[in-house]
């Protein structure tokens, strides 16, 4: 469960206090002075701390929901997602002058000057920050069509969680970002014994009943022709919220289909990534990683690429390792498991203007997801090198 608003964790995500300063006095609150830069962290980190336990009570009420959300965004994710919807909008942000700006600072500058991105921003951060989605292929469909079907989905979706017996609420929000389209699908779930307080009478009351919330997450690609969807429950329960979305949405059935790739090519000394086709800033890429199985004795072996300044591209640094386990005759009778890759990218929105993509795959499933522009890209090279093999329905046992 999410905390509340912790001080002394939020305020460490703080550099620029001149921008601390701005957001109160954008509040009405007076008598916070910028920080000197020399100041230690951690004393600055108390200041901030002592200030805001010493405001006005009643001032700290109304001020605790937006610092919720500002804290919750104060990450890389946050910060990106908030630049990217002010870029938009046309919105532009001036940092310059403050060289050691932090995705909190940032946050924080969005906050005082633009409060309206904050409720969008906290929307698609969830989305972003979800790891391991399932992507399925759907038909094409533009945006708007997607739209024009919102009431009839919410009906259907109440309907099918009504005959699992869960609770009578079900709330849709959507949100087109990237030219993508976002649905959260939240649902009342079965019943749970939830201990807790029973304020009028002073006691524990460990027989409360209470109706958890769940969440759906969906993002449909139009222009790859897939669904993401994201779910903790069990598979079950995902396949039938994106049966119904399939089935409301593109008039398209659930049915067997899976995801290929073709990672045995990694056995060739030659072999090299398609990347000449490939729009964006890739820089480079290497073979991180290999898990083999030795077919015979079905013993297995995992190999790590070196790390450091004096690792090279490709798949150089892998086969010297391969070589000097005199493993290169032997290559014929292994089976290669999995395999990792790092794919770096220009990126001017991180520090060192690089930006780094793994990538674990195996003969079923590939790590890489839909959300960033790069993990696209990473994407369409596996495609365009022969290792993604797409969608194939499921051979009959």
């Amino acid at each position: 469960m999410a905390k509340g608003f912790v001080p002394s964790a939020y305020f460490k995500k703080i550099n620029t206090t001149t921008l601390l300063s701005e957001f109160y006095q954008a509040h009405s609150i007076l008598g916070f002075d910028a920080i000197p830069e020399s100041t230690p962290k951690k004393d600055a980190v108390r200041q901030m701390a002592e200030f805001y336990q010493n405001i006005d009570p009643s001032q700290r009420i109304d001020l605790e929901p937006v610092l919720i959300k500002i804290a919750k965004l104060s990450t890389k994710t946050g910060a990106r997602i908030c630049t990217l919807l002010a870029t938009e909008k046309g919105i532009a942000m001036d940092l310059s002058e403050f060289v050691t700006a932090t995705a909190g600072d940032k946050v924080l500058y969005y906050a005082t000057n633009h409060a309206e991105l904050l409720d969008e921003t906290l929307f698609l951060t969830e989305f972003y920050e979800n790891k391991g989605y399932y992507t399925y292929p759907s038909p094409h469909r533009e945006i708007i069509e997607l739209e024009s079907k919102l009431s009839s989905l919410t009906n259907e979706f109440e309907t099918v969680l009504r005959k699992e017996t869960r609770g009578r609420f079900s709330f849709i929000e959507t949100k087109v970002f990237d030219n993508r389209f976002h649905l959260l699908l939240s649902f009342e779930d079965y019943p749970k014994i939830t201990p807790s307080v029973n304020f009028k009478e002073g006691i524990l009351d460990r027989t409360t009943t209470m109706r958890p919330v769940k969440d759906v997450y969906f993002i449909y690609h139009p222009d790859r022709n897939e669904i993401d969807i994201k779910y903790a429950g069990s598979k079950k329960e995902r396949d039938l919220c994106l049966e119904t979305f399939l089935r409301i949405n593109f008039e398209s059935q659930l049915d067997t289909k899976q995801h290929l790739y073709d990672i045995q090519m990694f056995k060739d000394k030659t072999f090299t990534l398609t990347t000449n086709g490939a729009k964006g800033d890739l820089l480079s890429w290497r073979l991180q990683s290999l898990n083999l199985l030795f077919t015979e004795s079905k013993q297995t072996l995992r190999l790590i690429a070196p790390k450091g300044r004096a690792m090279s591209d490709g798949v150089d640094d892998m086969w010297e390792i391969i070589e000097n386990l005199h493993l290169t005759d032997r290559m014929g009778g292994i089976e290669l498991k999995s395999v990792g890759l790092m794919l770096r990218f220009a990126d001017q929105t991180t520090e060192k203007g690089v930006l780094n993509v793994n990538a674990n795959i195996t003969s079923t499933s590939c790590s890489l997801g839909n959300l960033s522009s790069q993990e696209r890209l990473a994407k369409q090279i596996l495609k365009d090198s022969g290792i993604d093999l797409g969608f194939v329905e499921k051979a009959v046992e």
